[in-house]
């Protein structure tokens, strides 16, 4: 789905999927950024971005960069960082702090930048619920401006702070500042100043980099160097993360944070120096750690997160100090995925052919050329059957099925049958093998309502097969089938198989008297059968047999009416090749194609024209899946293979995304 809602004066609804991943898209100078330091992050009240760079300012409507002439500091030493800022404050005024630490705010009417008058060598500015500005220094103390007399007088002298890191507000209106060694809040109450000294060191040389709330009232306090620290409401003193929480022993202890946010899910956002990002959610303790990974362009671009900024739609977004912004929209990144990108090097899952989940859990990924891969997601360990002597038969697996056994059956092209058994040992199924089967390729496997076995095959018809008696049951020309090549079996009515071939289009089988019914004589089709290439199936209980084509688009049997449809690009697939159909709980049918995944919702007549949502590579896709490559799992999770791996997700945690947008239009 191609546009984010962002800066529409309206209320607009978003479906998006749950997800477990966390992906990452970049803007970079390569999209038109000034530069590729990028110190701070702000939206204004009509919904553009304002991104500030060590060259360059930037006005970003989603489309393009507006670029304003002002650099901005990016120090960063062992002890400390000087950043410079960009901030929106409670009128929408848009304010920055440039490298020469004075003070600019924008001007509407001339589109230009004006200087504050009597401000200087500023590190940081908030404005307070009051509307009060507060402006922390680096060699100066901490000034405010009363928003009523707009006087400025300093609160905090020079020799009490130091260089001032951060500014922030509780609950209770009082204000906390970070600095060298030392936090300090002015109260709201009393205009008292408490000190505080987290490593119980007065003469620390530790300096601390930011500080936030949560919404119990713990203070979360970063530091350059020295890891997190906590204070807790009822608590007067600071004491590392660990001490409260297990499990965040895997937090470093000398890490460094340049950047905190937390977020409007109660996810507590870590950017350091040198050690990437880390998410903490707080309403469960779980951590992730987030790193570049060369080979993967979904991780997270640089290992330093200068600042961390949240939108109005909840878009997460993260200034590296060398690959621009790396920005994270969980609504956007629809699809978990699993590709070579983040596999071992030597497991190879591209050109998918084959997906199955066995009792243990277990995902096997059957491949065209590059043989068979089991994932274990538990211990995330992975492990390939390729063809050797006592191993598969062929390297090109193109279909899987797990029996009532927990054995693996594994069709392949070009070398027929392989079953692996519990103990990991493979047995093949040929002329010259005790139970016997003369089969090449074996495209589908389908185990039906009365537990028997039918393999769909190569110039061969359809195969009834027991794994102990070998073929029971053998259609071809010769009994019956109008085509030897058959490409998909599935379950209709009580004791009947509907049979797609790969050019004579679909049979229906009735098991018991094992002949085939001519369906097709009451539906008064004209001229050719377009439903002819049969590339997948699907049967619902409402009496509707779903065909997947091969060229022909979507075409669907009412059998009860006896009435024929066809659905294709005019209509608005975005490909008239139709490799899987898979349904969901609500009746939607999700479609995989040459141009991505398709969600299409039948009408409740089907002369009424359908819902059809379209996703591809800007949903996170692929854009080409691959025939016979898809499954439906027992919690309901539907996956699909392609050409770069295999994508998952479950369609019954799609929500409606609220977005309280703003003004304009805003695009990605």
């Amino acid at each position: 789905m191609k546009i984010i809602c962002f800066i529409i004066p309206v209320l607009c609804a978003i479906e998006t999927f749950g997800q477990s991943q966390v992906s990452f898209r970049q803007l970079s100078v390569n999209d038109g950024l000034s530069q590729n330091s990028v110190v701070s992050v702000a939206q204004d009240s009509t919904g553009y971005l304002w991104i500030a760079t060590q060259d360059g300012l930037n006005k970003y409507d989603g489309n393009k960069f507006e670029i304003y002439s002002q650099s901005f500091l990016d120090v960063t030493k062992p002890t400390y960082s000087h950043l410079g800022k960009v901030y929106v404050d409670r009128e929408g005024n848009i304010i920055t702090i440039p490298a020469s630490n004075k003070p600019r705010i924008y001007d509407k009417a001339t589109n230009s930048f004006i200087p504050f008058s009597n401000i200087q060598d500023v590190s940081v500015l908030y404005q307070d619920s009051k509307r009060n500005y507060w402006f922390g220094t680096y060699a100066s103390g901490l000034f405010k401006k009363d928003v009523t007399t707009k006087d400025v007088t300093l609160v905090v002298p020079k020799d009490s702070i130091g260089t001032i890191f951060a500014i922030s507000e509780d609950k209770k209106g009082s204000i906390w500042l970070v600095g060298q060694g030392k936090v300090m809040c002015v109260n709201n109450e009393n205009d008292t100043i408490d000190t505080y000294f987290p490593d119980s060191n007065n003469q620390s040389n530790v300096n601390y980099s930011n500080l936030l709330f949560d919404d119990l009232g713990t203070v979360w306090l970063g530091s350059y160097g020295n890891g997190m620290w906590i204070k807790h409401p009822e608590s007067s003193t600071f004491k590392s993360v660990k001490a409260f929480y297990l499990n965040l022993s895997t937090l470093p202890n000398d890490l460094y944070v340049l950047s905190m946010h937390l977020d409007k899910k109660n996810r507590l956002w870590i950017g350091t120096y040198g050690r990437g990002l880390y998410k903490i959610d707080l309403n469960t303790s779980e951590i992730n750690h987030f790193e570049t990974k060369k080979h993967n362009p979904r991780a997270i671009h640089y290992n330093d997160i200068l600042c961390i900024f949240e939108d109005y739609t909840g878009t997460l977004w993260f200034g590296t100090d060398g690959a621009g912004v790396s920005f994270y929209d969980e609504y956007l990144e629809k699809f978990n995925v699993i590709n070579n990108y983040q596999t071992p090097e030597e497991i190879s899952i591209d050109l998918v052919r084959a997906i199955q989940i066995d009792k243990n859990n277990n995902v096997w990924i059957g491949t065209s050329g590059k043989g068979l891969s089991r994932y274990t997601p538990k211990t995330h360990t992975w492990k390939t059957y390729v063809e050797t002597k006592g191993g598969l038969s062929s390297n090109r697996v193109v279909s899987l099925f797990i029996d009532d056994d927990n054995e693996l059956w594994i069709g392949t092209q070009g070398g027929g049958l392989n079953i692996m058994h519990t103990n990991g040992k493979i047995s093949h199924y040929n002329n010259n093998t005790p139970v016997k089967l003369n089969v090449e390729t074996i495209w589908d496997i389908f185990k039906d309502e009365s537990n028997n076995i039918w393999l769909s095959t190569r110039d061969h018809g359809l195969i009834l097969f027991n794994k102990h008696k070998g073929v029971l049951k053998q259609f071809n020309k010769s009994n019956g089938l109008i085509s030897n090549n058959i490409r998909v079996t599935i379950q209709g009515e009580a004791d009947k198989l509907w049979v797609g071939t790969e050019d004579n289009g679909v049979l229906l089988l009735d098991t018991k008297t094992k002949t085939f019914i001519d369906f097709k004589k009451d539906f008064n089709l004209h001229g050719e059968d377009v439903a002819k290439k049969v590339k997948s199936l699907y049967y619902d209980k409402k009496g509707l047999l779903w065909v997947g084509t091969n060229g022909k688009g979507l075409c669907v049997y009412d059998l009860k009416n006896k009435a024929f449809y066809n659905y294709t690009v005019n209509d608005g697939l975005p490909n008239n090749v139709i490799y899987g159909i898979l349904p969901d709980s609500e009746n939607n049918l999700w479609l995989s194609s040459n141009r991505g995944i398709t969600m299409f919702k039948p009408a409740p007549t089907l002369d009424v024209k359908p819902q059809i949502v379209n996703y591809d590579n800007y949903d996170g896709l692929a854009t080409e899946f691959n025939t016979v490559a898809y499954y439906k799992s027992a919690n309901n999770d539907l996956y699909f293979g392609g050409l770069e791996g295999y994508y998952w997700f479950n369609p019954s945690l799609i929500k409606k995304k609220r977005c309280n947008t703003q003004n304009g239009h805003y695009r990605i």
